[in-house]
Formats: C-alpha cells, structure tokens, sequence
C-alpha cells in the first residue's frame, strides 16, 4: 500500500485507523495558504506532457468519468424516487452514516492499484465535511456532482463533459482559473491541471458511488484487465502464434509445442461449453466472423507494427535487432486495448490480470519514458527501474516481487538473476536516472510545501 503524510495502517486490517491518518493528511495538507508554488518546472517536460500517449490517457480518463457520472445519476434518481434516499440519510444516525462513509472509502481505494493516490486530493472525504449539518455535506457533494442543487432526480443522460467539483485550495496548488505566466507554455500546465482534476473527480463520484451501494446492501465488483477468453479465440490465437513463431524468433518446433501445451488446458468439456457460448455471445459473436480471416497481432524484425489509434498507448516500432517475445506483444496489445492503464500485471490463469493506472502525475510522466526505451530495445536497466517502480503496485494486488520479475523477464528476455541484480543497483546514477531524481525532488517540494506544522 502507499503511503502519504504518515498514513501507515494497513486499510484492510486496520480500517478506523488508517481513515483517522488519511484525515489527518488531508487536513494538514488543505490549509488555506497566501500563495503556492509555481508550475513553471512542468515546462521541463513539455514532451512527456503532450505527447500522443499522455493526451489520449487524459481523453480516456474523460470518457470514463462521464460514465461514472451517468451511472451514479441512475442510480441516485432510482433511490429518490422509490426509496427516499435524502430522507433516509439524513434520518441515520450519526455512527451509522459513519459506518457507510467508511465502507466507502475502503471500497473505492481498494477497487484497483493506484485508487488509494487519488484520494490524496479529496479532502470532502473526510468525515467532518461529509457529516457537516446532520449529514448534509454529504448530500451536498452528492448534488454538485450530479448538478441537482435543489436534490431533484438528476438527468442520466451520457454528458460530453464531466462535471468538476471545484475546492479553493486544490484550485490554488494546481492555479486552475489562473492565467498562464508570461513566456511559459501554457500547454503542459493545462494537461497536468487536466489529468489531475479529472482523477480527483473520479475517486470523489466513485467513493459516493460504493457509499451509496454500501447503504442499499448493494455491491459492484471491480472489472479487471483481462477480459474474459473464449476458447475458440484462445485457438486462434494460438495457431497465429504457432504460424508466425519464426517472425517471434521461435523455432517452427518451438511454435508446436506452445500450440501443443495451451491446448492441453482444455478438456473436450470445456471446449464444447467455451464453442457454445462463443456462437453466442463471444467478442465479437463467432457466428459474425465466421469463416473469415482473423489475427492477432505480432511484432518482429520484419513484421508490421501493431496498428495505433487515436485513443491508444503509443507503441514505438522495435530497434532493429530487437524481437519481441510474444509475452511482450501480449502486452503491448493489452496496453492498447485499455489506453488508461500504464502497465498491466500478468498473471496465469485463473487469476486476473491488473491493471496500473500510476496517478502521480510526475512518477507516470517517468514510467512512460522507461517504458518506452523498453519496448524499443529490451534496456535492462530501463526495465529494472519499471519493476522497481511497480513493486507497491503488484503488493497491493497480491503479486510478489519475484512473480513481478519473473513476468519482466520473460517479456523483455533478461535472466531473472540479472535482472535482481540490476534492480539492487537501480540506484547508482545515469542520466535517465538523475532526471527521475529531479522529478521526485520537484514534486516532493511541492507537496512539502503544503504541510504547514500544525
């Protein structure tokens, strides 16, 4: 788990606890101040900032928010109707509003990796906001959210544009509404101000999503990465993987024994059960392709790049010399389908895969130029600075650092035992590294800038 401003207790163990300590983080850290740092240091990374993977990440982050929105407005509009939720509400007591302000927040900071980081710019999120007035603060963020100042049925309709609780003093931080310094780049400043408003917004509409659920004996589990797999798809691919195994830089006999051990992973029964309903309702419906071509893609020295899209991670062509192993095309591909994620964290099946979505905005700006080295060349040491950067993230979702090295390895094709080494020495300086450096100190500053002693 991460840890902010001295939030130390385990969420899942300690849940009164670790609520206490993010309240206290969050009180300390709101304080109105006269003035806040500048941003002009963002101008330093201006290429990371607008870059095709950066601006699609921030579109997908939109999209997604209005869905959330529209969801929580049906489900809001459902409840005032039949079962008088802001009466109810407010009706409770205050230990039992407070039970629900709880479950939310778990809920919502334990639904993927990296939900916890968004809450560090929630403070209505804490209980003296939310129980202000009888429990109205929380009705009120309620209404903001869904544009109803007056608790009528909120409209579910899909918006276009998320709408954006405002707060004075994350406004001030990040001097949203502010105009752009003479001679700096108003550009990068407006993409952070984008991406962390809108994560912000996100885990505001998501913690009163699961507050909601939690007091209706609702429940909503959390989507994973890897969709679920048809056995005509997994054959598919397969049999692609088999036939394109020289261009992955396997042997022809290579390629055989891979079609040869995932297809041992199928009894007769699951086969005819899998076929059934892939006819049916198979992604798409086989009965709509078939008899048709069908590929997955692949990368080598010779092949054709995976093609990009407008609201995909930008996946760079390989250097040449460098093959892609299949376990990092199986990446890239996963990467592109869901454009809001970093990294994806494999798994064997039947456990699911894990999606990172890294919200602190310097640390992915970092990962991103890591990543991208990677898949270019295979750069060990680009590697071991992801895994290293990965590590919180595959703890919290039950992966181990060895599980987390033994996928690195595999997909990038560096020896595990060199790749422990090269993560022990991650530390030691190069010039990629000594720029992480900056980055972390820069932000840090600004964080540090807002913890006034109490």
């Amino acid at each position: 788990m991460n840890s902010f401003g001295g939030v130390k207790a385990d969420r899942d163990k300690e849940p009164e606890q670790w609520n206490k300590e993010w309240e206290a983080y969050l009180k300390k850290k709101f304080k109105p101040l006269p003035s806040y740092p500048d941003l002009s240091f963002l101008s330093e990374f201006s290429a990371e900032l607008l870059g095709q993977g950066m601006l699609a990440s921030v579109e997908q982050q939109r999209k997604e928010l209005c869905t959330l929105q529209r969801d929580l407005a049906g489900l809001v509009a459902g409840k005032r109707e039949a079962a008088h939720l802001d009466s109810k509400w407010l009706a409770m007591s205050p230990e039992t509003r407070e039970e629900h302000i709880l479950k939310g927040n778990v809920t919502s900071c334990g639904a993927v990796s990296d939900m916890e980081e968004r809450r560090q710019w929630c403070p209505e999120t804490t209980r003296s906001f939310l129980q202000r007035d009888g429990g109205k603060g929380f009705l009120d963020l309620l209404n903001t959210i869904l544009d109803t100042p007056n608790g009528e049925s909120p409209s579910e309709e899909l918006r276009t544009e998320p709408i954006l609780v405002s707060h004075p003093v994350f406004d001030g931080i990040w001097h949203i509404g502010q105009p752009c310094p003479p001679g700096e780049n108003a550009a990068p400043r407006e993409v952070m101000q984008n991406q962390v408003s809108l994560s912000r917004n996100f885990y505001l509409s998501f913690f009163l999503w699961n507050t909601l659920l939690n007091m209706y004996g609702m429940s909503q589990g959390y989507v994973a990465v890897k969709p679920t797999t048809s056995f005509n798809d997994t054959m598919r691919a397969i049999k692609n993987l088999g036939d394109s195994a020289k261009d992955l830089g396997f042997s022809k006999e290579d390629g055989k024994k891979l079609m040869q051990e995932a297809k041992a992973q199928y009894s007769e029964a699951d086969r005819a059960e899998c076929q059934l309903k892939d006819w049916k309702h198979g992604n798409p419906p086989h009965k709509t392709i078939c008899g048709k071509p069908y590929a997955v893609p692949g990368e080598g020295p010779t092949s054709t790049p995976i093609q990009q899209s407008s609201g995909s991670n930008d996946i760079p062509p390989p250097d040449p010399g460098f093959i892609r192993s299949p376990e990092l095309v199986h990446q890239l591909a996963l990467l592109q389908d869901n454009p809001h994620v970093t990294y994806v964290l494999t798994q064997p099946d039947p456990k699911p895969d894990h999606g990172v979505a890294l919200q602190h905005s310097m640390g992915k700006m970092m990962f991103d130029v890591m990543k991208n080295r990677a898949i270019r060349n295979g750069d060990p040491r680009a590697v071991a600075t992801m895994c290293n950067m990965l590590e919180e993230s595959a703890a919290g979702v039950g992966m181990s650092k060895a599980r987390l090295m033994l996928q690195f390895s595999k997909e990038y094709g560096i020896p595990v035992s060199q790749l422990v080494e090269l993560c022990k020495k991650s530390e030691q300086s190069t010039d990629m590294e000594q720029k992480t450096k900056e980055i972390d100190r820069l932000a840090a500053q600004l964080d540090a800038s807002l913890d006034l002693p109490d």
